[in-house]
């Protein structure tokens, strides 16, 4: 996958952009303020009484399915991968719990998706957060694959074996983690309205629904290309509903700080959206230096010329949109290396900031984040 030479005329409209990449990928049709809806409560749906329909039910992402007994294969099979997803965030008697919702006797329990289904797990099973501990959320397994998903388009070659921590790979963020948490932080302590909650949140939708609309027409396998587009649904859905969790519960004059449920719900879910991590790229000597500020990818065309001077590439989505966050988000702006020469690119790769379309637009504001990374440590553009 590649882009092509960049001499085209200006962008779209943002929300015009959106709604056809949506349409032309086949991801679910936006209602609201651009966000596909459908029932996710985290309240299993019970059927009504006197109806035994014998099954738990999950509706999309990457557990979904029916599992109608308690010691049957494909229960055992979900409490086993439920366990690697978000085991450690759960306390004994989870497993009990899933198998119940399994047994033959009971009635229909639903989720809408596998984000609801863990939802509800950690919102009856959470570990009690000690005073000053984590507050940052893991990624999500379907995270985790979707960017093997994106990394094996660039790559060409089948990356669903991928095991990161033996290449010394990350997913790295190209809007960081820390802004993430300190963009809710404004939101809670009244420096962002729900407007600007809901401003910050809908770039990091956009950014995913662009990175559909790029991996959709490569996705040659039907069944690879029919979960990916659930999964990036579901992302996508469960943003919406955290954000609107949060400004419900926040209406409503709860007391709220980072490790609230509904807090942590929405962290979770910024944290796995597939436009902010869609890829891998190297850990040790690029990911960790880089830590807090903005990390752009762009992607080389086939026909590049490093002779061309006027010739220039766009940011992929993910970037694009992270630069488009306002500077007080991400105090120490974008990842450049030690000599504020090139930008650090997400794969390795030193970028001349002049031959980055609109880059000089882009940066409005945001510092040029000087690294630790010496620009003979990255790769040639």
């Amino acid at each position: 996958m590649h882009l092509a030479r960049a001499r085209k005329p200006p962008r779209a409209a943002a929300s015009d952009r959106v709604a056809t990449r949506l349409e032309e990928s086949g991801l679910a049709s936006p209602t609201g303020w651009g966000m596909p809806m459908h029932d996710i409560s985290r309240v299993p749906i019970a059927a009504p009484a006197g109806v035994v329909q014998r099954v738990l039910r999950i509706g999309a992402g990457d557990r979904a399915g029916n599992y109608g007994t308690t010691g049957g294969v494909a229960t055992r099979n979900l409490i086993r991968d439920t366990e690697a997803a978000v085991g450690d965030e759960l306390k004994p008697g989870w497993k009990t719990y899933v198998g119940n919702l399994a047994d033959k006797s009971q009635p229909l329990t639903t989720f809408a998706t596998t984000e609801d289904y863990y939802q509800d797990l950690q919102s009856k099973f959470a570990k009690v957060a000690k005073s000053g501990g984590k507050t940052r959320p893991n990624f999500s397994s379907t995270a985790y694959a979707l960017a093997r998903v994106t990394y094996g388009l660039q790559t060409g070659m089948d990356q669903s074996g991928l095991k990161p921590s033996e290449e010394d790979l990350a997913m790295p963020h190209r809007f960081p983690y820390s802004a993430i948490e300190r963009s809710v932080g404004f939101y809670l302590d009244g420096t962002d309205d729900n407007a600007a909650l809901e401003r910050w949140t809908r770039r990091l939708y956009d950014a995913t629904v662009e990175r559909a609309a790029l991996n959709t027409p490569h996705i040659s396998d039907p069944h690879e290309l029919n979960w990916y587009k659930q999964a990036v649904t579901a992302q996508l859905n469960e943003l919406h509903a955290a954000v609107l969790a949060l400004e419900a519960s926040k209406g409503n004059g709860d007391a709220l700080d980072l490790y609230s449920p509904v807090v942590q719900r929405l962290l979770k879910a910024a944290n796995n959206m597939h436009g902010n991590i869609p890829d891998y790229g190297p850990h040790t000597k690029i990911n960790i230096p880089v830590s807090d500020r903005i990390h752009v990818h762009v992607e080389r065309p086939e026909d590049w010329d490093e002779d061309d001077d006027a010739m220039q590439v766009p940011m992929t989505p993910g970037s694009h949109y992270a630069m488009a966050m306002s500077p007080p988000r991400v105090p120490r702006g974008v990842a450049v290396d030690d000599d504020d020469e090139y930008l650090v690119g997400t794969d390795g790769r030193g970028i001349d900031p002049d031959r980055v379309e609109d880059f000089d637009l882009l940066l409005n504001g945001h510092k040029r984040g000087k690294t630790t990374i010496p620009s003979s440590a990255l790769d040639d553009f």
